[in-house]
């Protein structure tokens, strides 16, 4: 567990297809930051693709994954982190995310987050036995518990998404 003072980053969290990883690049490109996507540092991490990790090791080891990335992150400079959908159903991974600066909860409709999904083959939990709805809702409390601010994407672009959120983390002097 890391025992000293963590950055103030920009996590960004909420259910897959909010737009978090394309939000957090946008948002680091345009106020000159480092992102980070929380999945794509675990595969490079671990060396497998998400969706193998869930299929050969399980939600558990993933979510282990998750928490040792996040330990990680916390030897960082401030950056944009974009998390992944589920990384808030751990209770040590909700104090990891709460520790490690401003979290953003991006809030979206669910059957519209699975429209912006274009590889659902990729996102092992949506095609499990819950609906993305009953998901979302299974998380919700969750991802408020941890958000320091709610932001609803909800038919909007990234590129709206970006501007108007980065100029709310602008007036809060967080970029």
């Amino acid at each position: 567990m890391v025992d000293f003072e963590c950055p103030n980053h920009i996590l960004l969290i909420g259910f897959s297809g909010a737009g978090k990883s394309t939000i957090a690049r946008k948002l680091a490109r345009r106020y000159g930051k480092v992102s980070f996507d929380t999945d794509i540092g675990i595969v490079r991490m671990v060396g497998k693709r998400v969706e193998d990790i869930f299929a050969e090791e399980g939600e558990a080891a993933f979510r282990k994954y998750e928490h040792d990335y996040l330990e990680y992150l916390a030897t960082m400079d401030p950056a944009i982190i974009s998390c992944g959908g589920g990384i808030i159903t751990t209770a040590e991974n909700r104090e990891m995310v709460k520790k490690l600066g401003f979290v953003v909860l991006l809030r979206v409709d669910p059957d519209e987050a699975v429209s912006r999904i274009t590889r659902l083959d990729k996102k092992p939990l949506l095609n499990g036995e819950k609906t993305p709805s009953e998901l979302l809702a299974e998380r919700w409390d969750w991802y408020e518990s941890c958000a320091d601010l709610i932001f609803d994407t909800s038919g909007k672009g990234t590129g709206k998404v970006s501007y108007e959120l980065g100029c709310l983390l602008e007036d809060k002097g967080l970029l």
